[in-house]
């Protein structure tokens, strides 16, 4: 009985000495007459308690068992365990995974945390009821879950939230009000709920907002009076909702407005006018909209625009020729138009163009030779669905920057890889639907940058994925409609496990 007391008056003796004071250690052990059997027990059980989980760190280990990630604060977290060892937890990443409404259930062990993705997982309305112990909550991504205006409900008490993105989710205008309860919110993404004209009464309890996402929703003119006065905006996209250019009136008091989409809406000529006077606008996308040669010389004036999207409308060689006069702009995407290389050249006399995409328009190989003059800054070329063929890659080589390369459905082969490779600093390449074999695959090998991978309808197999392990960059790989089968794919992911391989 004697030696274990001894024993426990050791154990808690020794929880004030450092592991490195030995001398100290011995002297404690000798007073206190221990057995040699004693001591190991002692250090038995030592070991067994600091390697004892604590309930954060289990949770800890439940998030990342379901592939999910979680990330710490620089900072040291004074109010953790007496060592100060743990860090807060700022941001937990679960979207893609397959976490539901149990896993909730652990992130009380993290009351600091500000930002959390559950896109595409399987929680439901009544997990978001255990958020409500998550205070400092900034940041909420429920898009494309199965969450409804009840489960917003339970949202109420983080007051704190500053950006929350409900993307295809069933939310109704019943849901909205509950924006009331959110006053900091600076960014909210609505794409494709179940939102109309009514639910936009409710953004007048919103006066910190910047972006606001209204896609594939059942918006009109009448809706767009609740936009009026929203100053503070910054991002607005209208794509595919049901306005016209009357709606656009209400947005010609936004004079912070940035970046306005309008893609896939009935928007005409006449609707420009309503823009004019929106100096700050960087980017504007007028794709599918009935936009004509006239009314692009309305948007000629706007001093800031940068980025220009006029894919899938009317667009001639004729309604470029404005353009090039526009010395802020950068970004033109004009796919699907009816541009040619006369075109090509006028668009090339733009003075800081670093970004173009004219994929399935009427450009051939000879029109390429234009972009010699734009060589020196051209980062972001598509040429998608253009009848481009490995002898045409030559006329990129003077290319020295490019970053994004689009080739996707033209007729290069494996024979065009090498001058590919030429283009050391691109990060995203679309060889999809291209005569590209796994001999291709080796000559690429030599991208070592390269982040995103496109092969979709090519013709590689297993044996071509070995030439893609060394890519240490590459975060994406596209390989549908290929040969590459089940036991392939698992082969590169031991290799690239961070990469996220679509199949």
């Amino acid at each position: 009985m004697q030696g274990f007391s001894a024993f426990r008056v050791a154990i808690s003796e020794t929880d004030n000495l450092s592991v490195y004071d030995s001398s100290k250690f011995i002297k404690l052990i000798e007073s206190k007459n221990i057995s040699m059997k004693n001591l190991l027990l002692m250090l038995s059980l030592l070991s067994l308690l600091g390697c004892q989980q604590t309930p954060r760190e289990a949770a800890i280990d439940q998030i990342e068992k379901l592939g999910g990630k979680v990330y710490f604060s620089e900072e040291i977290n004074s109010t953790s365990d007496k060592t100060g060892a743990e860090r807060p937890v700022v941001t937990i990443k679960l979207y893609r995974t397959k976490a539901d409404d149990f896993i909730l259930e652990e992130l009380v062990h993290f009351p600091e945390l500000y930002a959390l993705y559950l896109g595409d997982t399987k929680i439901t309305d009544k997990g978001l009821q255990h958020l409500e112990k998550l205070p400092q909550l900034g940041l909420l991504d429920l898009a494309d879950t199965q969450i409804t205006d009840s489960g917003l409900n339970y949202l109420q008490h983080n007051s704190r939230l500053e950006a929350l993105f409900l993307v295809d989710t069933k939310v109704t205008d019943s849901g909205l009000k509950n924006l009331k309860s959110w006053p900091l919110l600076t960014s909210l993404n609505l794409r494709n709920t179940k939102i109309t004209d009514r639910g936009l009464m409710q953004l007048k309890h919103l006066k910190e907002l910047d972006l606001l996402i209204l896609d594939y929703n059942k918006i009109t003119d009448n809706g767009m009076q609740y936009l009026e006065g929203m100053n503070t905006l910054k991002t607005l996209s209208l794509t595919h909702t049901e306005i016209t250019d009357e709606g656009l009136k209400s947005l010609a008091g936004l004079i912070r407005l940035q970046t306005l989409e309008l893609d896939d809406t009935k928007i005409s000529d006449a609707g420009l006018d309503h823009l004019k006077e929106l100096n700050s606008l960087q980017t504007l996308f007028l794709g599918k909209t009935e936009i004509t040669d006239a009314g692009i010389q309305k948007i000629t004036g706007l001093p800031s625009l940068q980025a220009l999207q006029l894919e899938d409308t009317a667009i001639s060689d004729a309604g470029i020729e404005s353009l090039k006069e526009m010395d802020s702009l950068q970004c033109l995407y004009l796919a699907r138009t009816s541009i040619t290389d006369s075109g090509l050249k006028t668009i090339t006399e733009i003075p800081h163009l670093d970004s173009l995409d004219i994929s399935s328009t009427r450009i051939t190989e000879a029109g390429l030779e234009h972009l010699k003059a734009v060589e020196k800054q051209l980062m972001y070329l598509k040429l998608a669905d253009t009848p481009i063929t490995d002898s045409g890659l030559n006329r990129l080589s003077g290319i020295r920057f490019l970053s994004v390369l689009d080739l996707t459905r033209t007729q290069v082969t494996d024979a065009g890889i090498p001058q590919i490779v030429e283009h050391s600093d691109i990060y995203i390449l679309s060889l999809a639907q291209c005569e590209i074999t796994d001999q291709g695959l080796k000559e690429l090998a030599g991208l070592k940058r390269i982040g995103d991978l496109r092969l979709d309808g090519t013709k590689i197999t297993d044996a071509g994925l070995i030439y893609l392990t060394g890519m240490q960059w590459l975060t994406q790989l596209h390989l549908k409609n290929t040969n590459v089968t089940e036991a392939g794919v698992r082969e590169l992911q031991k290799a690239r496990p961070d990469c996220h391989i679509i199949r």
